[in-house]
């Protein structure tokens, strides 16, 4: 499936958006990926980036939230957040990368400490005409390939490259495209989210005043998105390695996630950790 513009701008070209999310937080790194549900909406469906992205701070979280026996392996954990999600070790060349299209997620320290660029792999891979399209997803309008040959920004250093910022993009999109909002833009800009929020309201009558409310699971209204998190973290998993709840919500959140840690982890122990104690609780109390 092709992706023939965005943002306007024609996928003959490669094209970077900058989000300085990339780059995490000295909190840890978080909600990285925060722009991948506004992307998806665009049509692109395949992913790249740093394997411990989709597992930080625990051993167990990468294996669960995938599934498949090779690439692309599919992003199950959340429904509404479907991707395919490839993965390329340092072993890999160029010739190994072959999609109709791909987005890679990376950022400046990822560059420099890779014993070998991905993004250089990906970048021939295009060149060759393995990669129909290609997006990259970098942290800042600096980002420089690890080539010391080549001290230059990115978009300097190669041909038919076109850019754009995704706090700007988010930011029209959140105010055009969605009826309302009510979280803040400073608190979070991924649309995922701001769907969330307004699905809050709609059910519970009531706004939203900041991220963790939507994951206050004692009060949130069993059909708004984010159950779907609560979900699918009922588990014996979970209640063995509790880690596994961060690493799962960290991606996607870009604000301190230890208040939502807690509402998790709190109404995990009432449903006993079990995903079939929730699911009979949503359709019961559902509309």
């Amino acid at each position: 499936m092709g992706v023939d513009v965005l943002e306007g701008i024609s996928t003959d070209s490669i094209i970077v958006m900058t989000d300085p999310a990339t780059a995490g937080s000295d909190r840890g790194n978080m909600g990285w990926l925060r722009s991948l549900p506004f992307l998806t909406r665009q049509g692109i469906t395949d992913y790249t980036f740093p394997n411990n992205w989709l597992g930080y701070g625990s051993s167990v979280t990468f294996d669960e939230v995938l599934t498949g026996e090779d690439n692309p392996f599919e992003y199950t954990a959340i429904p509404d957040i479907d991707f395919g999600y490839h993965l390329y070790g340092t072993d890999s060349t160029w010739s190994d990368i072959a999609s109709p299209h791909l987005c890679q997620y990376t950022n400046q320290e990822v560059e420099h400490k890779g014993k070998s660029s991905t993004t250089q792999k990906l970048i021939r891979a295009y060149n060759e005409g393995q990669l129909d399209e290609l997006f990259l997803v970098v942290d800042t309008g600096n980002f420089q390939l690890d080539d010391a040959d080549q001290q230059k920004p990115l978009t300097e250093t190669i041909e038919d490259v076109a850019e754009f910022g995704y706090e700007g993009a988010a930011t029209y999109y959140i105010r055009h495209a969605l009826p309302t909002h009510y979280l803040s833009l400073d608190e979070t800009l991924n649309i995922w989210l701001h769907e969330a929020a307004i699905e809050y309201a709609t059910k519970m009558e009531r706004e939203p005043t900041r991220t963790a409310d939507l994951f206050e699971f004692s009060e949130v209204h069993p059909d708004v998105r984010t159950w779907d998190f609560f979900e699918f973290l009922a588990s014996n998993l979970t209640q063995d390695e509790t880690d596994h709840i961060q690493a799962t919500i960290r991606p996607w959140v870009e604000a301190d996630i230890t208040v939502i840690r807690e509402h998790i982890l709190n109404e995990l122990q009432k449903f006993d950790f079990e995903a079939q104690q929730v699911r009979d609780y949503r359709r019961a109390n559902g509309e």
